[in-house]
């Protein structure tokens, strides 16, 4: 059988979903062999020897120092490869760029006027990039951002502890990373802000074990992992058919935003619409319906969408049908799931239930959104 080589700078298990894609394109006739410890030239050529692979995938996490002339004439992908220097390096990454503006678009509310872009612990160029969107994202709209970056000396903790003392609140805040957004937490914790009235917090790539360790959880933009080790398999099945393919650079998204209690800019509506809202980001999937939202409330299903279309503009039925197809359009990306499967998770009652309310929704329709990828 032929085998394709993962070469990742830690364990097997933190890289999951990229190698769910890389497996999902690579199909049931190639094996894909992960080596999961540290990797020089030496070691790279007995690697190649023993299990004379088809290509290779280098997951390159910042200062990965193989080039594509230590694979010989094997052919290399590399994934979240930065800094994307000058070569001929067949690439995919995410797209930095658009994490930025996807968190502006989260964060920017008419009430805040003040934004900040917290950089990762070392100067990384994806830190960068990301901090650099988002900003200009944020003074497009005529708001005020103000930036945190790398500390090249000096103690960090305090100096971060410093900067965030001083930044006008209420305050929304873009961190690099989600351990970035789990120290802003723990400063803002400690000095009795309020998470997320005085600030809110969203951080990017959704670690479930890092975003939920702390209350309120972190909100977190997806980024589609598994979409990216896809394109990197596909590239290098691309690759094996035209062996004079020269550099390319291919950008995988995001999937959307995991909201949790850190970024609920909703401080201004009334409390018990508010309890509402996040039941409904919560439990919308599992078949929540309006009365059900009505006996939370304690009142009739009438009140109960009379305070919110005062208050939100917008009726109880809006939000859960948002909710359900958003989870949709991170599910429907999952190619080994049916439609039928994708139904039943979102809470809809029939596989047809679900395709009306996306196209209605989306103006797309399922099999049509799968096949773009979007």
């Amino acid at each position: 059988m032929d085998t394709v080589l993962a070469l990742l700078p830690a364990p097997a298990h933190l890289y999951g979903s990229a190698l769910n894609g890389i497996r999902r394109r690579l199909g049931p006739q190639i094996q894909l062999q992960t080596v999961d410890h540290p990797v020089n030239d030496r070691t790279l050529k007995e690697l190649l020897s023993f299990w004379n692979p088809k290509g290779c995938i280098v997951f390159a996490a910042e200062g990965f120092t193989l080039s594509p002339c230590a694979f010989g004439k094997t052919p290399v992908i590399f994934i979240d490869r930065t800094p994307l220097t000058k070569g001929n390096f067949l690439d995919v990454a995410q797209d930095y760029a658009e994490n930025g503006k996807t968190a502006a678009r989260e964060l920017l509310q008419p009430e805040i006027s003040d934004y900040a872009f917290v950089g990762y612990k070392n100067a990384t160029a994806w830190s960068r990039m990301r901090g650099d969107a988002f900003a200009k994202a944020i003074r497009l709209q005529g708001r005020r951002c103000h930036i945190f970056s790398h500390v090249a000396n000096g103690d960090r903790t305090r100096q971060l502890e410093s900067w965030l003392l001083n930044l006008p609140k209420p305050v929304a805040i873009f961190a690099a990373n989600d351990r970035t957004a789990v120290d802003i937490h723990a400063l803002c914790t400690h000095n009795d802000f309020r998470i997320p009235d005085d600030v809110s917090i969203l951080g990017i790539d959704n670690i479930a074990s890092i975003c939920e360790s702390v209350t309120p959880k972190i909100s977190s933009i997806l980024s589609d992992f598994e979409q990216g080790g896809w394109m990197c398999a596909d590239l290098l099945m691309e690759k094996l058919t035209k062996p004079r393919l020269k550099r390319t650079l291919r950008l995988y998204p995001s999937l959307g935003i995991v909201r949790r209690g850190s970024t609920n800019l909703l401080s201004g509506y009334d409390s018990k619409t508010l309890f509402a809202i996040n039941i409904i980001r919560a439990r919308a999937c599992e078949g929540l319906t309006v009365d059900d939202i009505a006996a939370e409330m304690g009142c009739s299903r009438r009140m109960a969408e009379l305070k919110f279309r005062q208050t939100t503009g917008r009726t109880i039925k809006d939000l859960i049908t948002e909710a359900r197809l958003s989870r949709a359009q991170v599910l429907i990306r999952n190619r080994d799931l049916s439609i039928s499967q994708i139904a039943k998770s979102c809470g809809y009652n029939s596989e047809n239930a679900l395709r009306i309310a996306f196209v209605k929704h989306f103006g797309k329709s399922l099999n049509a959104a799968r096949s773009a990828g979007t």
